[in-house]
């Protein structure tokens, strides 16, 4: 259904780019009018705004411009319209579907802004291509006449303002934008005006392909790239650790008989801390699991923590700690020296 929509709003941005094309009705283009100019300033303000929120994003996680944010609304709005449809028939099943689609929501919400953006940026770039082709096509069936008309501008200001539109196409194409005599000679006035399109036409192409064809082009080209990065890792739900261990070590639903030995390292938990720890061990282990605190260990006495465990006979050794104490090495190395954890003949316990 995304896809589909994708496909629409792109056949929609050309649509709309070949009608603006026609948008006064006339034989004349304004060289100093919309759409063109338009386009440009609008394309510039959301490159601005880009540039703004990905400064500001930098270090956390981005919350996403405001369309990204309502394409997400609405696949999320379809989902929601698919659960409804799900309770009428098997109602434990839609309980299920609820979890599943609130976690994958979560989950793909940075998929679904980089897809959006993607789009946008292919929208405004197909939405210039078609004001571009449409300018094409009605130059060879119609005969245009190029020039502008102002209640402000002078033809000292249009020069100035047309140097700095044009001119890097200009120079790009080879094609002049013509003197200041030129552009006067261009003003439409109650006697006369304008002149030929074909180069006017020609410098509006290339002025568009550089202002915001190729800069959305690469920006799409970017978003996918990004897709593809955050496609590759897509975290895991939370909900799915305890489905994984059931299936692959058969422990997910807390067999009777497992032990957990907690043993605190340079630190004394309270109350609270255990209790937490327990609710914690029980989700990721198993609600039956069986929790045995030790007495802590101090600092300068890792050599013993590998006799420690190995007495304990627990089927799971979790190391309690806060993030002040940093014991991995030490406790690494005493270990491996005095081999594995385990009395031999026995099956080797497990470690969290």
């Amino acid at each position: 259904m995304a896809s589909l929509v994708g496909r629409f709003v792109l056949l929609l941005a050309v649509a709309a780019g070949v009608s603006m094309s026609a948008l006064d009705g006339s034989r004349r283009i304004n060289i100093l009018a919309f759409p063109l100019i338009g386009l440009i300033a609008w394309n510039l303000l959301v490159y601005v705004l880009l540039l703004v929120t990905w400064m500001r994003s930098q270090g956390r996680a981005s919350s996403g411009f405001w369309s990204a944010t309502m394409y997400e609304r609405w696949i999320a709005g379809r989902i929601e319209a698919l659960m409804r449809h799900s309770t009428r028939y098997n109602v434990p099943l839609s309980t299920g579907l609820r979890r599943f689609a609130a976690e994958w929501t979560t989950l793909s919400r940075p998929i679904l802004y980089l897809r959006a953006k993607r789009l946008l940026h292919l929208a405004a770039a197909l939405l210039t291509i078609g004001l571009i082709a449409g300018l094409y096509v009605r130059g060879i069936a119609l005969r245009y006449e190029a020039g502008w008309e102002s209640t402000f501008l002078g033809p000292q200001s249009a020069y100035e303002l047309v140097s700095v539109l044009y001119g890097p196409a200009s120079v790009l194409s080879g094609i002049p934008h013509g003197t200041r005599d030129d552009i006067a000679e261009l003003r439409w006035t109650a006697t006369g005006g304008g002149g030929e399109a074909a180069s006017w036409i020609h410098l509006i192409a290339t002025t568009a392909m550089l202002y915001i064809v190729l800069p959305r082009l690469l920006a799409a080209t970017m978003a996918s790239f990004s897709l593809w990065k955050a496609s590759r890792r897509v975290p895991i739900p939370p909900s799915l650790i305890g489905y994984a261990r059931t299936l692959v070590m058969g422990v997910g639903s807390g067999a009777p008989g497992e032990v957990a030995s907690v043993v605190p390292y340079a630190y004394e938990p309270k109350a609270a801390s255990i209790a937490g720890l327990e609710s914690l061990l029980a989700a990721a282990l198993g609600a039956n699991l069986k929790v045995e605190m030790r007495d802590p260990v101090r600092y300068g006495d890792e050599e013993t923590v590998a006799t420690r465990l190995a007495a304990s006979g627990a089927t799971w050794h979790v190391i309690l700690m806060t993030l002040a104490s940093t014991p991995k090495s030490r406790i690494t190395a005493h270990s491996s020296r005095r081999g594995a954890i385990g009395s031999p003949g026995t099956p080797r316990p497990r470690r969290c």
